[in-house]
């Protein structure tokens, strides 16, 4: 809702300057849920007259990510792979236009080729807006633009994540023997939804207290500790350096062969 109420705000200062769509930047840990955020934003949001989402990652290519854009937009789908000049293209479409684009996972910290981007975006109509997720503090920076932190979340929240995927249930009360390892798992998970998630489905309504017992002792947990981290992946400059997503994705995928096995 936070959100949703900042594209509608007007909002003074260098977002203004020479008709630059408002720019929303959520930023925050790898596997926090800025992804599951901005595709609710995404879908709810349906003022717009025209609405895009392209996945940036590391490879910031203007041409690229101006022709991701163009394949997701009605009309203008099947002419997306063999534009000459898509930047062109785009700025004709979006001409006018109140617009809302969706910039997933940006890792570019270079001011010269963000503007080279946005020159085409300079087209829409005002109340345009671009909603980025980040991980890092830099990119909203470099965007001129103030950062929507997005923080972990609590453990009781987390907790009723796990009883939904792994349970399907609201809470544990009827599963009470589980509730000791369930919330001993979500404070390994360091308040990191995808996690959560990811390890709610492996127990998918497995009920043997071993199971979860095996999990939350697991001498995986500590192996982000022990060994050496890219900062990269999880400078965010917000919180302590909890697990980034590509390292909690290697310990549940060893959980996850730990579990087969034990089956097995």
């Amino acid at each position: 809702m936070e959100i949703l109420q900042l594209l509608i705000e007007e909002e003074e200062g260098i977002n203004n300057i020479n008709a630059i769509p408002k720019i929303i930047p959520i930023i925050g840990m790898g596997g926090v849920g800025k992804t599951t955020l901005a595709q609710q934003v995404y879908h709810d949001a349906s003022y717009f007259d025209v609405k895009a989402w392209a996945c940036v990652s590391n490879d910031f290519d203007v041409a690229t990510i101006t022709k991701r854009i163009l394949q997701v937009i009605p009309g203008l789908s099947r002419e997306g792979n063999d534009l000459d000049q898509p930047q062109e293209k785009l700025w004709k479409h979006l001409s006018g236009k109140r617009f809302l684009i969706v910039l997933d996972d940006v890792w570019t910290e270079k001011y010269e080729e963000w503007t080279n981007l946005l020159k085409t975006f300079q087209a829409g109509a005002e109340g345009s807006v671009i909603v980025l997720t980040a991980r890092n503090l830099r990119v909203a920076s470099m965007a001129g633009a103030r950062a929507y932190p997005l923080k972990e979340l609590p453990e009781d929240a987390c907790l009723t994540l796990l009883a939904y995927h792994a349970l399907r249930a609201e809470n544990f009360d009827h599963h009470t023997p589980l509730k000791s390892f369930g919330e001993k798992i979500v404070m390994k998970c360091k308040g990191l939804p995808l996690a959560v998630k990811m390890l709610g489905g492996l127990l998918r309504t497995d009920v043997d207290s071993h199971q979860w017992e095996a999990i939350s002792n697991s001498r995986i947990w500590d192996l982000a500790k022990e060994e050496k981290r890219d900062p990269s992946l999880f400078d965010t400059q917000l919180s302590p350096s909890p697990p980034s997503s590509e390292e909690m994705f290697c310990l549940l995928c060893d959980l996850s062969q730990g579990l087969r096995n034990r089956k097995g």
